[in-house]
């Protein structure tokens, strides 16, 4: 993949990059389903997003987009970007929005409701998936996985058939950053989740020797928590061969996810014609959010 600058001073919208795998693959399933509706859209420039995610402290996110095998796209140029953010910082810009106001047209995620509600601005948000799931058909056109398939790792490719030839069921644990006290919000997959989860799954198949593959990056609490022969961790993709347990994920007949973009894509993008996806939800969580999910098919345990 390249990015491809262009220089038309005439735009429709403009996305942010945010950093993650998970969550660039939301704003490229938007980008590309924009880009199917005629909308002239690019993003903004992913290299300054990189360098200031990571100069942060914590900075977790091994994958990126570039981790796949994904088609160019456009990126805005800095006076298309002024278009749309008034953040000039000379004196006299900054004395004419205390006194006028900014001129900036920006989208807000938490004010769109569907793809419809993105009009002419730039967009901020993370998780636009609840308004493109229904064109997943042309997202999968372009996004694929590089090729030799499986990496180096011969171990990738044999365990991809043991899936397909077996009741595989994926479970995804996101752990390392998530206990961090400042990410408690999103930690909200505890053991009792889980214990659902495969229950829910055993009851629905009627316990027909379904086979567990687990991916973490908690590999010694996987290991203590789960040693019964029905599981299978999955712990020898490290880095940025992380991909590979993204690829298997997607290979598995069923997904239980965590609360993260990462496995929510890998079940998305899992071909089984009849599978089962599984996501918590919180109990207080809006209406329309639990709505969405189940519109897109996940079977939803309140955690």
């Amino acid at each position: 993949m390249h990015i491809v600058m262009h220089q038309r001073t005439k735009m429709g919208v403009i996305l942010n990059y945010s950093i993650g795998l998970g969550n660039e693959l939301n704003l490229y399933a938007l980008y590309w389903v924009l880009k199917e509706r005629g909308v002239d859209v690019k993003f903004d420039d992913p290299e300054q997003a990189k360098r200031a995610y990571y100069s942060k402290e914590g900075a977790v996110h091994h994958l990126t987009l570039q981790s796949l095998d994904v088609d160019d796209f456009d990126i805005c140029s800095a006076e298309e970007k002024k278009k749309y953010l008034d953040c000039d910082s000379d004196i006299l810009n900054r004395l004419r929005r205390k006194i006028f106001g900014s001129k900036s047209k920006i989208i807000k995620e938490e004010d769109v409701k569907s793809i419809d509600d993105i009009t002419e601005g730039y967009f901020i948000g993370n998780f636009p998936v609840f308004w493109t799931y229904e064109y997943l058909d042309v997202i999968k056109k372009h996004i694929k996985f590089k090729q030799p398939l499986g990496g180096s790792n011969k171990q990738n490719i044999e365990i991809a058939k043991e899936m397909s030839s077996n009741n595989s069921v994926s479970i995804h644990f996101r752990r390392t950053d998530y206990l961090r006290s400042e990410n408690s919000f999103l930690n909200i997959t505890n053991d009792d989740y889980y214990d659902k989860a495969i229950s829910f799954i055993e009851t629905k198949y009627n316990k027909k020797n379904m086979h567990y593959y687990i991916f973490s990056d908690d590999k010694e609490y996987i290991r203590k928590k789960y040693d019964d022969k029905k599981y299978t961790i999955i712990d020898w993709n490290d880095g940025e061969d992380g991909i590979w347990d993204f690829w298997l994920m997607t290979k598995c007949k069923h997904n239980i996810c965590a609360n993260s973009s990462f496995s929510t894509w890998a079940s998305l993008l899992n071909d089984n014609q009849e599978k089962t996806m599984i996501r918590p939800i919180r109990k207080d969580a809006p209406r329309w959010y639990y709505d969405s999910l189940k519109k897109m098919g996940y079977d939803l345990i309140e955690v």
